[in-house]
């Protein structure tokens, strides 16, 4: 009996210590990623990522891994929210400037682009020299932008404003060298190409990308902080996506919900993955058609809209007569993209998009550029990065097909541009010259670059031939 007794405690004994190991394993593998996922449940304007003690955009290697799964799509999105998007840092390089040009296989042309360090928009040849630069003058900007950073109460939100009124999120450059700029979440400039003061935009709330219309409308997207019934919301107010139309003296025209275009559709299914709370759908991109390939799909109908909801991991296509979603794709679709950028509706009537690839692991970690049917949803080209050639941007990134059938894409959080043939050779490379931080580890975010036809720029001096060298 004392020995069956015995038996009976070391069995229990046995147990005991079995439990303790595995929940000790559970433990150790659950506690980091609880205490990753309490920090980024926090509101969506959290604190700016970098300590510098200057202005603007400045990025620095991320290290957080990044695993492949539905879960960690949401963690990433989380991640951003409690970042604001807007700050962040990555290593700069040591070379600068145009570190590569292949005259022979580049398309050649103007570089009009935006950088973190400044409130500016740049004109630059080929070979890296500056030709002309747009930038602040008129001190009313800086009033208004005073006067919206301190009408927010909560002094996060005051601290992510402030450093968006460092630099532009976007510029538009008309073919009279006038410029649209975005301050990001706060307002919208004209300038003229001397950097006069044209007009401030009556709406608030402009971020990421505008498109102007042939007849001189402003397309840009909104964001709005609304009342929004459940089960799409479940804080008071969410800031909620717009597509608002101004005329081109800045005066709104007409301001169309993305959410009501959504519900108002066969792709409402979609919205299950939006988050209910602060931040619904973070779009980064507009494409407003023309019409001209509209015989390939009624969908490319002039006046429908391609969008890109970064929250969603969808890019759609709206009817903004109808306001209406009339197309859409989600990126987890063969695998297309996860967090993604900059999707164009090109000539042929593929699609050319950006993909961020948050979901790739730590040890493989890469960025790509990818060309797809729509309809197939068939991969028809791509450029990635590998271990001979890095890319990878967490945030931002776009690109543009060239004329002459190369890609020209913009690795933001690297501070780098660069142009590749549709075999993948790069015959044109720009890193940014600006750098911060002790030992220039910090470099200036490229929010965006476009290459420019030399003939549109005709109100400068011997523009053809600076495009040409």
């Amino acid at each position: 009996m004392k020995h069956k007794f015995l038996h009976n405690w070391l069995i229990i004994i046995f147990i005991v210590i079995i439990l303790l190991i595995i929940g000790g394993i559970l433990f150790l593998n659950y506690w980091p990623h609880a205490s990753q996922t309490a920090k980024h449940d926090s509101p969506r304007i959290g604190q700016p990522s970098h300590n510098l003690k200057i202005d603007g955009r400045w990025r620095k290697k991320n290290t957080a891994a990044v695993k492949k799964n539905g879960q960690q799509f949401e963690k990433e999105v989380k991640r951003l929210q409690s970042l604001g998007y807007l700050q962040g840092y990555h290593n700069g390089p040591t070379k600068n400037g145009v570190t590569l040009y292949n005259k022979s296989l580049a398309y050649g042309g103007l570089n009009f682009f935006t950088s973190g360090h400044a409130q500016a928009a740049f004109l630059m040849d080929m070979q890296g020299k500056i030709i002309h630069q747009w930038d602040l003058k008129n001190p009313l900007v800086k009033k208004r932008l005073e006067s919206i950073i301190k009408s927010q109460d909560d002094p996060k939100i005051r601290a992510i404003y402030r450093e968006a009124c460092t630099y532009w999120r976007r510029a538009h450059l008309y073919d009279n060298g006038d410029i649209l700029a975005i301050y990001s979440q706060i307002f919208m400039i004209k300038l003229d190409k001397d950097s006069n003061l044209v007009w401030i935009s009556d709406i608030t709330g402009t971020h990421h990308h505008m498109q102007v219309a042939d007849n001189g409308n402003i397309y840009v997207l909104v964001k709005k902080n609304k009342s929004i019934p459940k089960p799409y919301c479940l804080d008071k107010k969410c800031q909620t996506d717009f597509i608002v139309v101004l005329n081109p003296r800045g005066e709104v025209i007409k301001s169309i919900s993305l959410l009501e275009c959504f519900v108002n559709s066969e792709y409402t299914h979609l919205l299950r993955k939006m988050p209910k709370k602060n931040e619904q759908f973070h779009t980064n991109t507009l494409q407003l058609f023309d019409g001209h390939l509209s015989d390939i799909s009624p969908l490319f109908k002039k006046g429908n809209a391609l969008i890109s909801a970064l929250y969603l991991n969808t890019i759609a296509i709206v009817d903004l007569d109808k306001e209406k979603v009339v197309w859409a794709l989600e990126g987890s679709v063969n695998d297309l993209w996860s967090g993604m950028h900059e999707p164009v509706l090109l000539d042929n009537g593929n699609i050319l998009i950006f993909d961020n690839n948050w979901t790739a692991p730590k040890n493989k970690r890469y960025s790509r550029v990818l060309e797809f049917d729509p309809f197939t949803k068939e991969i028809v080209w791509q450029y990635r990065g590998g271990k001979q050639q890095a890319f990878f941007s967490r945030t931002c990134g776009t690109n543009q097909r060239l004329p002459n059938g190369n890609t020209l894409i913009t690795e933001s959080d690297n501070g780098r541009v660069f142009e590749v043939t549709s075999a993948g050779k790069i015959v044109w490379e720009y890193i940014n010259p600006h750098r911060a931080g002790k030992n220039n580890q910090f470099i200036a975010t490229i929010l965006h670059m476009q290459r420019i036809d030399q003939d549109k720029i005709s109100w400068i001096d011997n523009a053809k031939a600076m495009a040409k060298d």
